[in-house]
């Protein structure tokens, strides 16, 4: 019956008329007449076979054929004259319908027709259709867009999407266009690759493929870097000297002590096992640390593996970068230098009579020790540990690594030496804390005298008078009004206070779309308009509000990104690439980059996420206070916005740092 007339069984369907007395395969045989028992009929079901009587009108033959049709033979058995006459016409209304059924396009016609379309909002809009796309664009966005004069067009949602989520649109809405087939993996495969290609998108709407970088580097020098500061040098000395009793080959043990070790961390020649070095986000820590490291290495004799921590990719990646530049610069001559990467699904380092460097998350080395096949036994060998960000360094997590590593709470003649980095030493406001913090790298402060003052405020002024730090301008925004219900004061009046607002109380900032429009106004005024060039970093209050800033932005016209946690890191990695050259003016993002995150050239930052900790605080916007003499800029604008908490007393963090701004 398909056969004959393709629209039989979908048009049944549709208006809900059974036939399950009809096999829809069966065969129709148009004939000149019917007998059946000497009684003449238009249509009968014989032998599997459906026999009519050939009509020069398609439709008489087809309502002879529906008479047979279960729906409609109940509607005509019995019934009277005027109710016959009525069926009839409804027999034949419903034939001219089948009559006209046009079947769906293939595959390859549905993706030929989107392919012709001239834009990416016009190809996106008719793949996914208008409702599902308003569906997945956020409340606030939209509620934003739905305020404009004039209504929105489907093109234009179309258009949002895409600010929205980019060349990642196909792959959020791929529930909603089964109807192309799409691909059930994207990443960058072959076959996501096609689909695109086949609806006119680009190459890069197939998403990337994670690949795992490189799992070692080796190093040869010489390569140029810049000269040391005369504080960075300071510090370069005190590690090595810290460094020396190893270097010097001379036994580095330590008498056990009963002290917590976080206490005592001095060995049998009275010298330091461990020491932090602590400055500012954009002054130079970590080149600092590895260049003390290298010295060590080439002048004094320290040839044992070093084992570097983070607890980010960014970070351990930009530790890998900085040995590589380091050593290529003063590493010793023909000599190779290993770094090995220990993350991200990587094997364990083989080991190597060579200058070794291993540089692993704090995720990973937990997880390995936990494994008995004993995939972290190389680390036995490791004489120094460093652990970036080291103010983290006395969670759970870091505190059973250490004791894995040797680093217990009793002083051990075998005890590696321990070096923390970080640009803020002191973990809030919590005293308990930053003393167990202090004493875990035996408060001992290798960057203390580096300055003519220790004190933090005065050593951000002289960082910024030798322009190694950028000054800072201050401007702010008017934020929203809101309150905290019980549960809400609750968490934020526990010990310690957290550095953020709830969750719950984010998402209904996030969701003030007068607050979000004010921001977006403030980039225009005091940034696009001023010069529309800079590079600008906004700290949003919630994934979705950095999806909505960056589609705001992206509307008119200014390259933007939205980055959070969600983003997969292939994807991360690029896009911060694309902020580093210029291509991308805005990075908003939630929940990533307050450390770990290098872009020298950041002009601006917008704090446009509520923030209770000066410390965390200052390391967000330290992200753009890289002065000229460390590759950045001689200024950087800094945008708070300023929201009242109406039941808590808590100030912003910004309100404790008057000191700092120009």
């Amino acid at each position: 019956m398909n056969d004959a007339w393709p629209g039989f069984r979908t048009t049944l369907e549709e208006l809900e008329i059974g036939f399950s007395n009809i096999d829809e395969r069966a065969h129709l045989v148009r004939c000149e007449r019917i007998l059946d028992g000497g009684d003449e009929r238009q249509c009968i079901l014989h032998a599997s076979n459906i026999w009519v009587c050939r009509s020069e009108d398609e439709k008489i033959e087809l309502a002879s054929v529906l008479r047979l049709v279960q729906g409609f033979a109940s509607l005509l058995d019995g019934a009277d004259e005027m109710t016959r006459a009525s069926a009839l016409q409804v027999l034949l209304k419903t034939a001219e319908r089948i009559l006209r059924y046009s079947p769906p396009p293939s595959v390859g016609e549905r993706r030929a027709a989107i392919r012709a379309l001239p834009t990416d909002a016009e190809r996106l809009l008719w793949a996914v259709g208008e409702a599902p796309l308003r569906r997945q664009l956020p409340p606030s966005l939209l509620a934003i867009l739905l305020q404009d004069a004039s209504p929105l067009s489907g093109t234009a949602v179309a258009a949002a999407a895409i600010a929205t989520y980019h060349t990642g649109a196909l792959k959020q809405y791929r529930r909603d266009i089964e109807h192309l087939d799409p691909p059930r993996q994207w990443a960058g495969s072959a076959r996501a690759l096609d689909f695109v290609l086949s609806l006119g998108f680009s190459a890069e709407w197939a998403g990337e493929r994670n690949e795992r970088r490189p799992p070692f580097v080796e190093v040869e020098g010489p390569y140029a870097l810049p000269e040391l500061h005369d504080y960075q040098k300071v510090i370069v000395a005190k590690v090595r000297n810290m460094l020396r009793p190893v270097c010097d080959g001379s036994p580095g043990s330590a008498a056990q002590s009963n002290t917590d070790a976080v206490g005592s961390n001095v060995d049998a020649e009275g010298r330091d096992r461990r020491g932090m070095i602590s400055l500012p986000t954009g002054s130079g820590k970590t080149r600092v640390a590895v260049q003390a490291i290298v010295e060590a290495m080439c002048q004094d004799g320290f040839d044992r593996p070093v084992l570097w921590v983070a607890d980010r990719d960014e970070l351990c990646e930009q530790a890998v970068e900085a040995w590589t530049q380091v050593w290529s610069n003063v590493g010793a001559s023909g000599q190779l230098l290993r770094v090995s990467r220990m993350w991200a699904g990587q094997p364990a380092p083989l080991p190597t009579t060579d200058l070794h460097v291993v540089v692993a998350t704090i995720q990973t080395l937990h997880a390995r020790f936990q494994n008995p096949r004993g995939e972290h036994d190389f680390l036995s060998d490791c004489t120094l540990v460093v652990f970036d960000e080291a103010h983290r360094s006395i969670a759970p997590t870091f505190t059973s690594v250490m004791e894995e590593i040797g680093l217990t709470r009793w002083q051990r003649k075998d005890e590696p030496f321990l070096l923390g980095l970080t640009a803020t030493p002191y973990r809030g406001h919590d005293a308990e804390e930053t003393s167990r913090l202090v004493k875990r790298y035996g408060s001992n402060r290798l960057d203390a005298g580096a300055f003519a003052s220790d004190d933090p405020e005065q050593v951000v002024s002289e960082l910024q008078r030798m322009h190694v730090l950028a000054l800072a301008d201050h401007e702010t925004v008017e934020g929203g009004r809101f309150s905290l219900n019980a549960d809400e004061c609750t968490q934020m009046n526990t010990k310690p206070r957290p550095p953020w607002l709830p969750h719950s109380v984010e998402d209904r900032i996030a969701a003030d779309t007068g607050r979000t429009n004010r921001i977006i106004e403030a980039y225009e005024k005091q940034v696009r308009n001023v010069d529309p060039e800079w590079p600008v970093l906004i700290f949003a209050t919630s994934v979705e509000h950095a999806r909505t800033i960056a589609a705001l932005l992206g509307r008119t016209g200014v390259p933007s990104r939205a980055v959070s946690g969600e983003t997969e890191p292939v994807t991360r990695r690029r896009i911060v690439e694309e902020f580093r050259r210029g291509d991308l003016k805005v990075l908003v993002n939630y929940g990533v980059f307050r450390e770990g995150f290098d872009a020298p050239r950041t002009r601006a930052i917008i704090v446009a996420r509520p923030v209770y900790s000066p410390n965390l605080y200052f390391q967000m916007i330290g992200r753009g206070l890289r002065g000229t003499r460390n590759g950045g800029t001689d200024r950087c604008l800094i945008i708070n916005v300023q929201d009242n908490i109406d039941n808590f007393e808590g100030r912003l963090a910004f309100s404790d740092l008057d000191w700092l701004w120009a």
